[in-house]
């Protein structure tokens, strides 16, 4: 077999391989991080991560009262750290950058379009207010 043949055979295999799987050469767009922060807002997972500070904060009462003997001041600055490990904006811009990782534009407009369907709306009041710090001490 020739060199030109050959080529001409590499050619015509990779053109029919793009022509049969289109999604190959498709350049996907990543999602803009406006898109990322939409979706973020209507899944309540920006709710819920808004809230880490003030369970943590919770959590550290329910400890601190449970351990007498440490100074009252010395755990507000143990509680004030911990919050502040837990800072919401900081975790959800870490989230945002994976979903963006493993998610395209379409996809995140894809969803975008189904959490704003009044089930997926329903189901997202229920989940975010089940797990608010409010719930939580109605619970305990």
């Amino acid at each position: 077999m020739t060199c030109c043949l050959r080529v001409r055979l590499s050619l015509a295999l990779i053109l029919s391989v793009f022509l049969l799987f289109p999604s190959l050469v498709q350049a996907t767009e990543p999602p803009s991080p406006e898109s990322m922060k939409e979706l973020l807002e209507l899944s309540g997972t920006a709710k819920q991560v808004r809230e880490i500070p003030a369970l943590v904060a919770m959590g550290m009462q329910q400890a601190q009262s449970e351990r007498p003997e440490i100074q009252a001041k010395d755990f507000e600055v143990l509680k004030k750290d911990a919050v502040e490990a837990y800072g919401a904006e900081a975790i959800l811009k870490i989230i945002s950058e994976k979903f963006a990782d493993k998610l395209d534009g379409v996809k995140v407009s894809s969803l975008i379009e189904w959490y704003k369907s009044p089930t997926i709306r329903a189901i997202v009041k229920v989940e975010t207010e089940s797990s608010a710090p409010e719930r939580v001490t109605e619970i305990q």
